[in-house]
């Protein structure tokens, strides 16, 4: 098996007062505001999403895991596949890093998830982890 791509690990974790509707409500919104992502799949506690190019391929899939609390809601993202890429000399010659396809979405649909709970919830804590060292 390939060795993990270095963002292959990247996840928000948020904790708020927010009630499990009112997250989930928050993520469609962002959803429908992005062109790349799209929700494929949802119940009450867990949201598959995809990562899609301007060919529809599927770049990226995730999900957000939306447990309750109390008092409050925890929703956590994690990556479950993606694609990657890289450079190449005559066609077949390996150079420069590994480009994992749809992380600039993720990276957007990360950011705009946390600063819009915060946005609603002052006391929310949110934390984004981009690289995640492995022991």
């Amino acid at each position: 098996m390939a060795k993990p791509h270095k963002y292959a690990n990247a996840t928000v974790d948020i904790q708020t007062q927010l009630s499990n509707a009112e997250v989930q409500n928050i993520i469609r919104q962002i959803v429908d505001s992005m062109k790349e992502v799209q929700i494929d799949q949802s119940d009450s506690e867990v949201i598959h999403l995809s990562v899609k190019s301007w060919a529809k391929v599927t770049q990226m899939n995730f999900a957000i895991v939306c447990s309750a609390t109390g008092g409050g809601t925890r929703a956590s993202t994690h990556i479950i596949d993606y694609l990657t890429t890289q450079d190449k000399i005559l066609a077949f010659i390996p150079v420069g890093p590994l480009t994992m396809l749809g992380w600039k979405p993720y990276k957007r649909f990360m950011e705009t998830f946390a600063a819009s709970i915060s946005a609603v919830d002052h006391s929310a804590q949110t934390s984004i982890v981009e690289i995640a060292v492995e022991a």
